[in-house]
């Protein structure tokens, strides 16, 4: 099985980590917020559990965001800790059942044909005997972007990170179990 990881602190929406403010995911697309309309292509698909990861502006985005009762909202209390700390925190808030989880930002709509053709690679390496690589990144316009596809047997490794942890490092370090998918689009 795999879930869904949206992180929407500060940190995650090119803010200054402080997690106040709410950053661009409330920003409006007539008539939703970012946010809103981040999280739809998630439930589209249908990824269980989606666990959508807020910093100390929790109360603020729940105030106006309309959260689908499959979205389970967890608190991460030290947003300053940057990305790849709230990145652990919602893989943590993972059921032990899930294989492997979509990680996302939440200030970013994606297009479900491109989370379903992720997803898709993930579950073909997985399949493989030897398992295969641990990791799918969309690769658009020659570069690496969101959302990736991790195996949640590398959660341990990404909370060895923290605030250290960027894309480019983790993928780096762990070169060896990228895979790298050409996607046409993004962000719709």
């Amino acid at each position: 099985m795999i879930g869904a990881v949206i992180i929407a602190t500060d940190s995650a929406s090119g803010g200054n980590g402080n997690g106040h403010g709410g950053g661009k995911q409330l920003a409006l697309i007539s008539p939703t917020y970012v946010l809103e309309s981040a999280i739809k292509p998630f439930l589209k698909v249908s990824l269980k559990p989606v666990i959508l990861v807020l910093g100390k502006d929790y109360h603020r985005i729940l105030n106006v965001l309309k959260t689908p009762r499959e979205v389970k909202v967890v608190i991460h209390r030290r947003p300053e800790r940057g990305f790849p700390s709230a990145v652990s925190v919602g893989l943590q808030s993972l059921p032990s059942e899930i294989e492997g989880a979509v990680i996302a930002r939440g200030d970013h709509v994606l297009e479900s044909r491109t989370l379903e053709k992720l997803i898709r690679y993930f579950e073909e390496e997985s399949a493989k005997s030897r398992g295969g690589r641990k990791i799918v990144v969309p690769l658009y316009h020659g570069k690496r972007g969101f959302p990736w596809v991790i195996a949640t047997s590398l959660k341990k490794e990404i909370s060895r990170f923290e605030e250290d942890l960027t894309l480019g490092s983790f993928l780096k370090a762990y070169k060896k179990e990228v895979l790298t998918v050409p996607v046409e689009g993004l962000e719709t």
